[in-house]
């Protein structure tokens, strides 16, 4: 699971711009902490959830939510739906994290 720097706005672009306004709603942008598996250090990280497959689109995958969280190491898990996603770039001004201070 690596995060390309970028993981916050290609996932949220995504779900605002990609996928088709009447699915939207059963989508979540996740925000959480995973661990690196390269040097086993917690990281920041975003990815969608959507009818139990998580889909990260920087590293172009889609799998079942339980095994996306086993590989990850993913415990603290923050779920924003689209309409959330939007009032949170509109108060913070950027595309995340938002509700918890990434430890990188």
């Amino acid at each position: 699971m690596a995060d390309n720097g970028n993981c916050y706005s290609v996932n949220a672009k995504h779900l605002l711009y990609d996928v088709d306004p009447s699915d939207a709603v059963v989508y979540r942008l996740c925000h959480g902490i995973a661990i690196n598996q390269a040097d086993g250090e917690p990281y920041g990280h975003c990815w969608l959830e959507h009818k139990g497959i998580a889909i990260d689109k920087t590293i172009n995958v889609e799998i079942p939510v339980g095994i996306y969280y086993s590989i990850g190491k993913i415990k603290k898990v923050y779920r924003y739906t689209a309409h959330e996603v939007r009032m949170k770039l509109v108060e913070h001004e950027h595309w995340g994290a938002w509700d918890y201070d990434p430890p990188r």
